[in-house]
């Protein structure tokens, strides 16, 4: 039959793929998460001893649009639209490296794989995501609603492309639709399928149910990866003996503590600092960072300080920079001028007085009420530079304490650190 011969089909293909390649059988992975699955999360991951990491979901339809820049001197590529840095992967940890795509329809997907496949070591579709910009768009969970147009996307991705393709999704309303689910997928081709154990309209503050993943183990033949409150190897590995799982996937718990690939205890101190350094060493976008460190590192007081002066990129260079004597800014490797308007951009601050002293009156106003506005701007930029002195006396004294505390978590997120 067709379908027989679909099955053969792949059969075939997979037995051509090289000894060595891409599984997620007996693995511990950094989830996908936006804002912090950058370059620098991701390295440090892999330093602490992550099997794989994935990426940030990128939407497809994005992905076909960027430009491709190398960097032969760093070993390093980047995909840029216009002037911003949409994947940044290093060559040594391409075959380390998992991209999540947010694909809507196949021909999408297909054109992304065709830009990036090259640059990592598989490809997993995004059928798990509730987030409203995801379902609006017909991607993440919604496709789990519409099973044609899933199966699809991932017969697509693997007739067209040769690096491994997984997907990610979540357990459905009952255990059968679940089952149903991971059977269609993974008859249309999916290598592996990592399953969050909380249901499409869980929150994190919804603890994920492990036991919904049984049912779903039993009847799979591709590798099945458990996701949901995994909060460190040890934990992985217990899961994955209690309910048979192939493969774990780290979330939130490598936000509290980058070190909690390790087997053995990091502080999350420590592995913060790693993190951090691997900020100022790529020279990736800080402002990832810096909300991880606002949510789960930092104390009340230090947060609240922050989002008062609104501290800028300058700042946090100057303080790395003497954190990390060793990695002087003299000595970081320079950026493209397209990723470097980026972080330049990131350097203006909210409430600058945007509107430089016009020469003439504004539409309507008397030419009187012009001294006036002058003299008050002159007023507001000589509060702002005594405000900015104060600024720089109260960051230099919390230079040294920032990183010094211990990750305390967050309320819908109770993780001791490695250390306790």
């Amino acid at each position: 039959s067709a379908a027989r011969m679909n099955a053969n089909d792949l059969h075939s293909k997979e037995q051509e793929l090289c000894q060595g390649s891409t599984t997620f059988k007996n693995k511990i992975m950094l989830a996908p998460m936006v804002r912090a699955g950058r370059l620098p999360l991701r390295q440090t991951c892999l330093q602490f001893g992550a099997d794989y990491a994935f990426t940030e979901e990128l939407i497809a339809k994005k992905v076909v649009q960027c430009a491709r820049e190398r960097f032969e001197d760093h070993k390093m590529t980047y995909l840029l639209k216009r002037s911003e840095g949409v994947l940044q992967v290093k060559d040594d940890q391409r075959d380390k490296t998992i991209l999540q795509l947010g694909i809507s329809q196949a021909v999408d997907g297909v054109r992304a794989a065709e830009v990036t496949q090259d640059l990592v070591a598989g490809i997993d579709v995004n059928f798990g995501c509730p987030k409203p910009f995801s379902v609006k768009n017909g991607m993440g969970v919604v496709l789990m609603d519409k099973m044609e147009v899933a199966e699809d996307i991932v017969k697509s991705l693997r007739r067209n492309s040769n690096v491994h393709i997984s997907c990610k999704t979540r357990v459905g309303d009952t255990d059968a639709i679940s089952v149903e689910r991971v059977r269609r997928l993974q008859a249309c081709g999916a290598q592996a399928i990592t399953i969050h154990c909380r249901q499409r309209d869980d929150r994190p503050i919804v603890p994920a149910n492990p036991e919904r993943i049984r049912p779903i183990i039993d009847c799979a033949e591709v590798p099945i990866v458990i996701n949901g409150d995994v909060k460190d190897r040890n934990h992985a590995l217990q899961l994955m003996s209690d309910t048979g799982a192939h493969g774990a996937m780290i979330g939130r718990g490598a936000l509290v503590n980058p070190g909690c690939f390790s087997s053995s205890p990091v502080l999350a101190e420590d592995a913060h600092r790693e993190w951090a350094r691997n900020v100022v060493l790529t020279q990736d976008n800080f402002t990832p960072y810096k909300y991880v460190m606002i949510k789960y590192v930092l104390e009340n007081e230090q947060v609240q300080f922050i989002k008062r002066a609104n501290i800028g990129l300058d700042w946090w260079n100057w303080k790395y920079s003497h954190n990390f004597g060793d990695i002087g800014l003299e000595r970081q490797m320079p950026l493209p001028a397209a990723v470097q308007a980026v972080i330049d951009n990131k350097l203006k601050r909210d409430k600058c007085i945007k509107r430089s002293l016009a020469n003439e009156p504004k539409h309507g106003q008397p030419a009187g009420e012009l001294q006036g506005d002058i003299a008050q701007s002159a007023e507001k930029q000589e509060r702002r530079g005594d405000q900015e002195q104060q600024v720089a006396v109260v960051a230099s004294q919390m230079s040294e304490t920032l990183l010094q505390k211990s990750c305390r978590g967050s309320p819908k997120f109770s993780y001791r650190s490695a250390g306790s």
